[in-house]
């Protein structure tokens, strides 16, 4: 039985939330790694010297006080640690921001599960105003902060996955290594299914 863990990160915002980062890495270190690692990718694409200036000031993330370990073939929960909470990161972007705009992050695997290439993706809305050119498109440093904190969250001690989880009523999920990840200059709009 192979394991994975899940780690989620909540996003306060004052219209349309809360939203939630999913993270998933193999068990190559200890629950308390790969929490810590989840909220400093987050924090490294959406800061600048430190500080969440690419982040909206109404806007907060903050990391769960636990991490699940997942079945990986079954997607059952086989247990939870709990985990000291990451400190929250808290936005100081000014300005008026468009509440469903921002950025995606593509994981990249390079591998095929059942005939369909292996990838994942983490939604990074919404971005501050100062993410975005007048044209609609990613700024140059915005693309340079998440390419940079997408290939320091790879090559850190986290290990992340790509879970492919199973199809209903049979064991066939599994679990690949991120091989890179992609940010392309294009801005990712989240709807309601509702909408």
């Amino acid at each position: 039985m192979a394991l994975i863990m899940r780690y989620k990160s909540i996003w306060s915002m004052p219209s349309g939330g809360p939203g939630v980062t999913t993270m998933f890495a193999f068990p190559d270190t200890t629950e308390q790694v790969f929490a810590d690692a989840a909220r400093a990718f987050l924090n490294d694409a959406l800061a600048t010297s430190g500080a969440a200036d690419f982040l909206p000031s109404l806007c907060s993330i903050q990391g769960e006080a636990v991490v699940d370990n997942i079945e990986v073939e079954s997607g059952l929960l086989d247990s939870t640690v709990p985990v000291t909470a990451p400190a929250v990161i808290t936005g100081i972007g000014s300005g008026a921001y468009a509440a469903p705009a921002g950025a995606v992050i593509t994981w990249l695997t390079g591998l095929v599960h059942q005939g369909r290439r292996v990838r994942g993706r983490t939604f990074l809305v919404p971005l501050a105003n100062t993410a975005f050119e007048n044209n609609g498109t990613l700024t140059a440093a915005y693309l340079t902060n998440a390419r940079n904190a997408a290939s320091a969250y790879i090559a850190g001690a986290a290990n992340p996955c790509i879970w492919a989880r199973p199809t209903p009523g049979a064991a066939d999920g599994a679990a690949f290594a991120v091989a890179a990840g992609s940010v392309q200059d294009k801005i990712a709009v989240l709807t309601s299914r509702r909408d």
